[in-house]
């Protein structure tokens, strides 16, 4: 084992320390291997150092691909972090790491599956991006795997179907380098969408009145499974599991959830949305050429429905402070993806409101609108005044005027997609506060129902992180927040 290797176990690689072992008549060498044959990059992988990771690979004699023992890529064991890494695996991808080297392990052999058994979608789109195939394993590697995550599944572990649905799309065209930006935030984002609408009801147990496995929404792949409906145990095969394709039905649901969640009364005077998300949730229903429709997911579209989206974007910087294009095409691709997805059910006329917080451009979208064409060469530049421009074009207009001039149609989720810190990030938190106390003051809505906030912090400013855990602080309003690495 090399100083090297030692230095990383410690959390104490620096620059000039590797170049003083590799340069000072040490006889060290940077892809050396440790008596447990890991190579000092996938040391700094397994450990979870992003730091000694970025430094390993500046030494151009620092070869991002090779293997350890049971011939295990630094991507491979980026890939294994159950719940961290992400910013490893967007590295190791910038510095051409190939994500289909297999390992000699006999399940979850490439850093795809590697990602997928530990049910992270962030990683797994990122990998896809960068042209991982899932059909490549290992010659040990015998495991079905979308069988195993079937298999778990049917056991009651979350995110599986998402997951299977995105393995299914085989590799996704590449951004560049903005690999886990557009990953990580596409998923993580429309999950919180889905996640903020059914909070609000207390999710699909409460509005069943149901413990255990959920018989509102995913179908058991078992019938002779039992669910647990009050105190009795059930066998699934008797539940009439929802599917969306009646739109009565579909209307029903939406009544049951308006009741559940204090909604009703804003659409007491337009039963012909209604009517057009029930008509449209089941023709998605009976669509086989998407999985939106499926009944994992078709009562989670039809609330999602019901929410006018409003995006309110901040500017991305590259690391040297400039604009950086793949990151801006990056934001633009995830705008496209929550609009097709936030609008698929709504009216034709009901559009995603889109602002900006450091330019006055502003833009209105549903599912056909060119949203990447439109959006290109916007520029955003400056400071970022969040608190200012938050309440001057999104809560003003939306909100405090919308409810004036009795034009407040539909509850609102609003997001902010930002990589820095606010320059004002007190008035910010006032502002939120503010138009809290107005809707309980000035109307009989209840705030939390109807309004869903949403922050989400792109990048590694530690300003930034702090301002997050301030916000997730609050109660009044609720506050959801995001973070991923850029």
């Amino acid at each position: 084992m090399s100083p090297i290797h030692d230095l990383i176990r410690t959390g104490s690689l620096t620059e000039a320390g590797l170049n003083n072992y590799l340069t000072g008549g040490n006889n060290c060498n940077i892809e050396e291997q440790d008596s447990q044959g890991l190579t000092p990059l996938c040391l700094a992988c397994l450990k979870n150092q992003l730091k000694s990771v970025q430094i390993l690979l500046k030494n151009p004699g620092c070869k991002v691909n090779t293997t350890s023992s049971k011939n295990r890529s630094a991507l491979w064991f980026a890939s294994n972090l159950p719940y961290t890494g992400r910013g490893i695996v967007n590295h190791l991808l910038e510095n051409n790491a190939d994500p289909n080297i297999p390992s000699d392990d006999k399940e979850f052999s490439t850093p795809l599956r590697r990602a997928a058994m530990h049910s992270n979608i962030e990683k797994a789109e990122a990998l896809l991006r960068a042209g991982a195939k899932i059909d490549i394993a290992g010659q040990n590697d015998k495991n079905d795997l979308f069988a195993a995550l079937q298999k778990r599944k049917r056991s009651g572990k979350k995110g599986q179907q998402q997951l299977i649905d995105l393995l299914k799309l085989g590799p996704l065209p590449s951004i560049e380098k903005a690999y886990i930006w557009a990953a990580g935030l596409v998923s993580i984002f429309i999950n919180y969408m889905i996640f903020m609408v059914n909070s609000i009801s207390g999710a699909f147990a409460k509005i069943f009145n149901v413990q255990g496995k959920s018989v509102g929404g995913p179908v058991l792949s078992n019938p002779d499974e039992n669910v647990i409906v009050g105190d009795a145990a059930v066998p699934a095969k008797e539940i009439e599991m929802f599917t969306g394709a009646d739109p009565k039905e579909n209307f029903k649901k939406m009544e049951e959830f308006m009741g559940q969640s204090a909604l009703g009364s804003i659409f007491d005077d337009q039963p012909d949305y209604l009517s057009t998300v029930s008509k449209k949730a089941a023709a998605l229903a009976n669509d086989p050429t998407t999985d939106l429709g499926n009944s994992d997911n078709i009562e989670d579209m039809i609330q999602l429905a019901l929410f006018q989206t409003i995006l309110f974007c901040g500017k991305f910087k590259a690391r040297d402070g400039s604009m950086a294009g793949s990151r801006l095409r990056a934001q633009n691709e995830l705008i496209a993806r929550i609009v097709k997805i936030a609008t698929k059910l709504q009216p034709d006329d009901k559009l995603t409101e889109v602002r900006f917080i450091n330019t006055n451009a502003a833009f209105h979208f549903n599912g056909d609108s060119n949203i990447e064409g439109e959006l290109q060469g916007v520029a955003a530049r400056g400071g970022t005044p969040l608190g200012a421009k938050f309440k001057e074009k999104i809560i003003r207009p939306y909100v405090y005027e919308a409810i004036k001039n009795k034009t407040f149609k539909n509850p609102l989720l609003i997001a902010v997609i930002t990589d820095g810190e606010p320059s004002d990030n007190d008035r910010f938190k006032g502002v939120l506060k503010e138009c809290y106390d107005y809707i309980r003051d000035e109307t009989n809505l209840e705030a939390n129902a109807v309004l869903r906030f949403q922050v989400n912090q792109v990048g590694d400013d530690a300003g930034a992180e702090e301002f997050i855990r301030g916000l997730q602080s609050l109660k009044n309003p609720e506050i959801y927040c995001t973070s991923g690495e850029l």
